[in-house]
């Protein structure tokens, strides 16, 4: 019969993978993101922003987005996981 139940060994051994393929992904997306954007920070050092406003810059969008995305992505995964949980007990 099949079990629900997960051992700890069972539950690292299926999420770290994912885990690190998430991590990946956003470090690609801001990386395109910040090479894209190469030119602007440029123009942004020849009228006298310093190393450490453009920093505070790219973290802070980062930050933004993330207040953003995280919770929308929990939501959408919880509404998502008891869909799926309905569909799969009919």
């Amino acid at each position: 019969y099949a079990s629900w139940e997960m051992s700890l060994g069972d539950f690292v051994g299926t999420n770290i993978p994912v885990i690190i393929a998430v991590f990946m992904i956003i470090y690609n997306i801001f990386n395109i993101s910040v090479s894209n954007r190469l030119k602007d920070f440029g123009i942004l050092r020849c009228i006298g922003a310093k190393p450490s406003q453009i920093r505070k810059l790219i973290f802070g969008e980062a930050f933004y987005i993330t207040i953003v995305s995280v919770p929308v992505g929990l939501l959408l995964g919880i509404l998502g996981s008891k869909v799926f949980a309905i569909a799969s007990s009919k």
